[in-house]
Order: structure tokens, then sequence, then C-alpha cells
């Protein structure tokens, strides 16, 4: 059974990509919108130590969780995607259990940050690494599209 002219005719008027393309083109916004959530939790984590009020310390806490369960949701599913089918599980499971264990690590290394130069500047000086981190894998990303789209139009 083949596809309508009219429907078939839509992906060669723009330039026909294989299936394999459309996959690379999902994977690379995946990349970027978890960088960018990373970057936009450790931008939220960084202002939380600096604020005194109530309210704000508290909003600021619910973004934080918003953009942390965007960021495990997208980086689980690039773990997904990009596992080979036979090992699936067992990166899955490694990819959660380095997750869980470095997030724990990170509260020592906040906490003895934090004896040495309080806990306000630990946490923020932690908050900006993350957001350092963050900011290089974008540009990593925009460099891989800028690289994805040349080779294509090619």
């Amino acid at each position: 059974m083949t596809a309508p002219p009219a429907v078939a005719a839509v992906p060669t008027k723009f330039g026909a990509l294989r299936h394999r393309d459309y996959r690379h083109y999902f994977l690379l916004a995946l990349v970027g919108m978890t960088a960018e959530s990373i970057a936009i939790w450790g931008t939220v984590m960084a202002i939380f130590p600096l604020v005194h009020g109530y309210a704000a310390a508290v909003i600021l806490l619910v973004l934080a969780g918003i953009f942390n369960i965007a960021f495990t949701s997208m980086a689980q599913a690039l773990v997904q995607i990009l596992a080979p089918p036979r090992l699936r599980g067992r990166v899955v499971g490694l990819f959660n259990t380095s997750m869980l264990g470095l997030r724990a690590g990170s509260g020592v290394t906040v906490g003895v940050l934090g004896a040495l130069i309080g806990v306000e500047r630990s946490l923020a000086l932690s908050a900006a690494a993350v957001v350092a981190v963050a900011v290089g894998l974008l540009i990593a990303d925009v460099r891989a599209r800028a690289a994805l789209t040349h080779v294509s139009t090619a």
C-alpha cells in the first residue's frame, strides 16, 4: 500500500528525510531541552539561598521541583532510547543508581563546603557549577544542530 500522491509529495517538497534523520533531530531536540531544564534548575537553586522570604522560597522550590522533574524525565528518556535493547535494563539501572548516588554525594560536598564558606555560598557555588556544565552542553548542542543542518542542506 502506497501513500496518496498528495501525502507522498509533501516530504519531497521540503527535502525528504529518512526515518533515521527524524530520530536524530528528535534526539538533538531532547538533549537540548534536557540541558535547558538543568540550566534553569541550577539557576533557580543558585537564587534560592539568596531569598529570605518564606513565600519566595516556596515559589523557587516549586519551580526547582518542576524543572528537576523535567530534567529527570528527559534524561531517563534519552538513556532508554540510546541504550542497546539487550542492555537497556542494565543501563537504566546503572543510570538510576549513579544519579541517586551522585545526588547523595552532592549533599556531602555542599555540607562540607558549607561548613567552610557558609551554606548559602556553598549551594550557590554548586548550582553555578551545574549551570556551567549545562551551558557547555547547550553550546555543544547548538554546534551539533548547526553541523547537522549544514550536512542535511549540502
